[in-house]
């Protein structure tokens, strides 16, 4: 496997300075000539190559998995070569040369064009962001495009502090307090969307909990729900004086009127990766979205298909852009924790300025057995 696809773009991100001091290790090439060997003859850190750490009879030993003896040699190559380059400093340092050079660096927000850019898809600006002006480099002039704010929530867990989408809710959904291992019966649906794990995800926590789940701390929860469930509705803060055109208006002194023209460009909803049965819920056209108290459109629901966004071939995400009648509102929230309250004179709006987002399941045909709908991820893009 020589990864010949990501190591082409990533040498285009190295030759247009994005990415600095990159390192890459492909496995197969240094690995091969002593595997090929028979196991008496290889050097001892090829031997036992496929023998995994667990204990016996865990899940997960896979072909595509790497065993312990991989895991130390990457350790080991990438220990070299950070040796390497201490052995040049050393050099350098006992025959007295001494040069000290500021650390390159580069604006977060400014980007080459896009490897892989999709024309005409109106998704791909959350992707790649937006070109912008020109720049001249050597070789000639390039074009620079920057990424927009955004913002995301997800339920999966760990998760940073402040991207919990259940803290995101309004309305619709079912008790809390039930566990996402326990099973659900149609009568917690009817309550509202219900956060839970899939079934083969459920299934393969419960094997590996004898294990201390092999150190895996990831849960793949979702929010589920089908058509019983009703409207499943969040509030989407906005970080007001970070979208351009408020920005503009604040450098005037003047409080920006808040719409969604002037806040909200553009949302993302993502469903839970997840083997699942064949008639199970279409994320694009088995759910209503409304935003600001207006519909959306089925046809302005677009299916994000592009690489990295798939499981198993099953597209996962939907992107829309706000209706323009979509009214923003404002809520009353406490400061979060961690977030200083804003500078005087400055207007608090971007601690309760947003919109709401509702979604709901429209096709009665979605049954919990065959794999009822599911929100994981949601992605805003401000103005």
């Amino acid at each position: 496997h020589m990864a010949t696809k990501r190591r082409a773009m990533l040498q285009k991100y190295v030759d247009d300075g994005v990415i600095l001091d990159s390192f890459l290790l492909v496995t197969d090439p240094a690995t091969t000539p002593f595997l090929d060997l028979a196991e008496s003859s290889r050097p001892p850190g090829f031997q036992k190559w496929r023998k995994f750490g667990a204990p016996p009879n865990t899940p997960g030993p896979m072909a595509h998995h790497p065993a312990v003896k991989e895991h130390e040699w990457i350790a080991w190559m990438i220990a070299l070569h950070f040796l390497s380059v201490l052995e040049i400093v050393a050099a350098d340092i006992a025959s007295g040369v001494t040069s000290v050079a500021p650390l390159r660096n580069l604006r977060s927000d400014s980007l080459p064009k896009p490897v892989t850019l999709m024309r005409g898809k109106d998704f791909e600006n959350v992707l790649f962001g937006y070109p912008t002006n020109t720049s001249v480099k050597k070789g000639g002039v390039q074009q620079v495009w920057k990424m927009t704010n955004k913002k995301c929530l997800t339920t999966f867990q760990p998760s940073v502090p402040g991207s919990e989408l259940e803290n995101a809710i309004v309305s619709g959904r079912a008790a809390k307090d039930v566990s996402v291992m326990e099973p659900k019966s149609m009568a917690s649906f009817n309550k509202g969307w219900v956060l839970d794990l899939g079934h083969d995800e459920k299934n393969a926590k419960r094997i590996l909990h004898p294990y201390n789940g092999l150190g895996f701390m990831d849960s793949k929860q979702a929010l589920y729900g089908v058509k019983a469930s009703g409207t499943l509705t969040f509030f989407l803060k906005f970080d007001l004086f970070h979208t351009q055109k408020s920005r503009a208006s604040y450098k005037e002194s003047v409080v920006p009127e808040v719409t969604a023209e002037n806040t909200c460009k553009s949302i993302t909803v993502c469903q839970v990766n997840e083997s699942r049965d064949e008639k199970e819920c279409d994320i694009q056209s088995d759910l209503e979205f409304t935003v600001g108290g207006v519909s959306v459109p089925p046809e302005d629901v677009q299916i994000i298909n592009a690489d990295g966004i798939s499981y198993k071939g099953k597209q996962l995400c939907v992107y829309f852009g706000v209706p323009e009648r979509a009214k923003p509102v404002v809520k009353n929230l406490a400061i979060e924790e961690g977030n200083e309250p804003p500078s005087a004179g400055v207007p608090d709006l971007s601690a309760h300025t947003g919109i709401e987002l509702g979604i709901a399941v429209i096709n009665e045909s979605i049954l919990l057995r065959n794999g009822p709908c599911s929100v994981s991820h949601i992605i805003w893009e401000q103005a």
